[in-house]
């Protein structure tokens, strides 16, 4: 498997997730106006954060789908994630 691809503009970064990313995936998926449009429950503990992103990690290694974080090139900050899944 290549390295996970990361993308740049002038603004924004697309990265890999890293566990270290968890309590801003958290701050997300605890909000019901976000989860509505997912096919899962509102997180209710910080480790559902952390494991949704090595779930993220283990499909793209074994070829099902891929998910980056996006930021702003000034700040490690993640204000979303996009991604394509099988």
């Amino acid at each position: 498997m290549q390295a996970f691809p990361t993308l740049r503009t002038e603004r924004v970064v697309l990265r890999q997730l890293r566990t270290q990313d968890s309590e801003h995936i958290y701050n997300y998926f605890s909000t019901d106006e976000v989860t509505k449009y997912y096919d899962l429950d509102t997180f209710t503990d910080p480790v559902q954060a952390e494991n949704l992103i090595i779930s993220w990690q283990e499909r793209y290694y074994n070829q099902q789908g891929i998910r980056w974080a996006i930021s702003f090139q000034e700040e490690d900050r993640i204000i979303g994630t996009c991604g394509f899944h099988n």
